[in-house]
């Protein structure tokens, strides 16, 4: 999420001597507070695919692994995985009354731990709201001008909610009435020497009630160029989804996923009621039939034994001929 969009801005500034531009957001009506845009019960999960610049890039499941206590706040731990590495990252996501915090972890990396605690969403969620999620200048860790001194990294990011009714379609199905919100934000990698390197970073996310996150798409644009990097849910489970995704072949041994049991899998669903009695009517006429043509084949055996033995009684030549 954030911490994804700061690494890949911090990345393009390492490359950078120029500066860059800025980004923004829009706005419809609407509001909403009842619906759970960001679910973590337990055994929830998410298999996300990435691409970036249009190529596929990979996948990562997401896994809630637990819960932690942080700050005096019970928090969520979440788990991501590269299913093409196999590495592991986790971050820490805390439900409370103003809305949902993310917190870096004990393992977290250098800048993630720097940033310290963000605002993922404000409750309740209303159209056209924005909040500042970071303003503050950090220690970027890195020397790039060899004087000996870390450069330091300004970061400000403004989080803004552009709509509760946009649809997405991925590769997991089609989701209504999602919340749209976009992140501008600006990273400014202050020189020692006195140059300084701008990155400009536009980040959308789609969040679908009681599914969680379905979609993001992050664009950096810096002096080295402008790189997009996006992920699509491709599948999922969540608790509080009423109809969630019936993962794939592989997906089950991936999430082991309580409801394709092996006991399971080759039971029937039992059909809809309004099914049953155009089925009851079907089965009765089948057996009708059934019936007709078991009694029709015992009559024409019986005929032929009958035949049979006329034939044998008067002799071949007396015999009728058919």
């Amino acid at each position: 999420m954030a911490t994804r969009m700061c690494a890949a801005a911090f990345g393009a500034l390492l490359v950078l001597g120029g500066c860059g531009g800025g980004g923004g957001s829009s706005s419809q009506g609407g509001t909403t507070s009842g619906l759970s845009y960001l679910p973590l019960d337990a055994n929830d999960r998410w298999l996300y695919t990435r691409s970036a610049n249009g190529v596929p890039d990979g996948s990562d499941l997401v896994s809630v692994a637990g819960t932690q206590t942080v700050g005096g706040q019970n928090a969520t731990v979440l788990q991501t995985t590269d299913l093409a590495t196999s590495s592991n990252s986790s971050s820490l996501i805390s439900q409370q009354s103003g809305g949902y915090w993310q917190y870096p972890t004990s393992n977290a990396d250098y800048l993630t731990q720097q940033v310290g605690p963000i605002e993922l969403i404000r409750l309740p969620v209303i159209v056209g709201d924005s909040f500042v999620q970071v303003d503050k200048t950090i220690d970027s860790g890195v020397d790039l001008d060899g004087d000996g001194r870390p450069e330091p990294l300004a970061i400000h990011a403004v989080v803004s909610v552009v709509s509760l009714a946009e649809t997405v379609t991925t590769a997991a199905g089609r989701f209504a009435n999602c919340l749209h919100m976009n992140t501008a934000a600006t990273e400014t990698l202050q020189y020692t020497s006195g140059v300084r390197a701008t990155a400009n970073i536009s980040e959308n996310d789609w969040y679908a009630p009681d599914v969680g996150l379905v979609r993001t798409s992050v664009s950096v644009s810096s002096g080295a160029g402008v790189s997009v990097t996006s992920e699509d849910v491709s599948q999922y489970r969540t608790a509080k989804s009423a109809k969630a995704h019936r993962p794939r072949a592989g997906w089950e041994l991936a999430v082991r996923n309580p409801r394709l049991r092996p006991e399971r899998r080759g039971r029937r669903k039992p059909p809809p009621p309004r099914c049953r009695s155009k089925i009851r009517v079907c089965r009765d006429s089948c057996r009708r039939a059934r019936s007709m043509a078991d009694r029709a084949r015992a009559a024409f055996q019986r005929g032929g034994e009958r035949l049979l033995q006329r034939g044998m009684r008067f002799g071949a030549d007396e015999c009728p001929q058919f």
